[in-house]
């Protein structure tokens, strides 16, 4: 792990002790650290395999990782050097946006329906999960923009993707029994989440600070990650996290889900009931 002295020592952006972004194959193009404002920079962590290390220029932290492990493992290692803190794992391509909040206020507070993040948005969004995350809930996350407002400013008990807010005080009791890179990296981010739910630790998901994929519409996908699978080689892992949460993950050949693959559903509400029986097997009775 290589450390750059954050010089930073007061402020909201404190109580959220570190930002990890996974990323491979975007050595000249970060997306989600390039939109970062220069003290949210100041707390990141680049988190690159060894073959691309020399590529990357960035200043910030850096926690290098074997070549070819796969996501699932690779966000093994960020939990153990999260350790006990409070951290946000990101991709590595994210765009910040702020909604409205005339949809569960009825008190418009922007000329839009949402808009992209100004620094204090940054500041609003780590002191909020940051809260959150002191009271019953172990992980949050925003939703994706382009989704409807949901008429309400956060909802419980559901799916993460692309971005983990995460005490680690909570979570990292559990950890050593769990078994994160049994998921390479498609359906990593599903299987975190049933890893958490079932252990009966609560998440939540902000509808009030969303993100969009940024990649995805300005034409800079890598060569790395779903981008670059097959229909045939995401059912295959599909199948794999079916067969890892039997009852918890269903799979619908005949819809299409993210990225125009089948649509893959986790239960999510289903996976924290479960957790507050004996077994799992019971519950399924």
């Amino acid at each position: 792990l290589e450390w750059k002295t954050n010089q930073y020592t007061r402020g909201v952006y404190e109580m959220i002790d570190k930002i990890y972004i996974t990323t491979l194959g975007r050595p000249n193009h970060q997306i989600t650290f390039n939109n970062l404002p220069k003290r949210y920079k100041d707390m990141t962590t680049l988190v690159v395999q060894k073959f691309e290390r020399k590529l990357y220029d960035y200043d910030c932290n850096y926690l290098v990782v074997d070549d070819d492990i796969g996501l699932g493992a690779t966000r093994e290692i960020v939990i153990k050097d999260g350790g006990e803190k409070k951290y946000a794992i990101y991709d590595d391509d994210l765009i910040f946006f702020r909604r409205n909040s005339k949809y569960w206020s009825g008190v418009s507070n922007m000329d839009k329906s949402k808009r992209e993040f100004t620094d204090s948005d940054f500041d609003d969004m780590f002191n909020t999960f940051s809260q959150w995350l002191d009271s019953d809930i172990t992980s949050c996350s925003s939703r994706l923009e382009h989704l409807p407002p949901m008429g309400k400013q956060f909802n419980d008990i559901v799916n993460h993707y692309s971005n983990f807010y995460i005490d680690g005080s909570k979570l990292f009791q559990f950890t050593d029994d769990w078994d994160l890179s049994y998921i390479r990296d498609v359906c990593e981010d599903i299987h975190l989440v049933l890893l958490i739910l079932t252990s009966g630790m609560r998440n939540r998901m902000s509808d009030e600070f969303c993100f969009k994929n940024g990649s995805r519409d300005k034409g800079s996908l890598p060569d790395t990650g779903i981008w670059n699978k097959t229909n045939e080689s995401v059912l295959k892992m599909y199948q794999q996290l079916s067969d890892r949460w039997p009852g918890l993950v269903t799979l619908k050949y005949n819809k299409k889900g993210r990225f125009g693959f089948p649509q893959i559903r986790g239960h999510y509400k289903k996976a924290y009931e479960s957790s507050q029986i004996n077994t799992l097997e019971e519950f399924m009775q």
